[in-house]
């Protein structure tokens, strides 16, 4: 129990350093607060904040979710595994 408190308070803290969540919650704060500001229904209010909480939602999840640390990789390059060394050649290298 202790390990997986440990890791939650972590994760929590890595994605709160990593700031990616502040444009998605601004963008759905100004977005609620501007289609309440309109008037209307508190039904109404309630439809566009559910419909804009699963985009925001899943925006949130990528950036958060996507976080990779420095060697998150396992050491490959970018685009594919690196290529495996060759062993020097016995000899000296130049053939007559």
């Amino acid at each position: 129990m202790r390990v997986a408190a440990a890791l939650l308070r972590y994760l929590a803290a890595d994605a709160l350093r990593a700031e990616r969540w502040v444009a998605p919650l601004t963008v759905y704060l100004v977005a609620c607060a501007a289609g309440t500001a309109v008037g209307g229904t508190a039904l109404g209010s309630y439809g566009l904040s559910a419909s804009l909480l699963f985009p925001v939602a899943v925006w949130v999840g990528v950036g958060v979710g996507e976080r990779r640390g420095p060697g998150a990789d396992g050491g490959h390059r970018r685009h594919g595994r690196q290529r495996p060394r060759r062993p020097p050649r016995q000899g000296g290298g130049v053939r007559d």
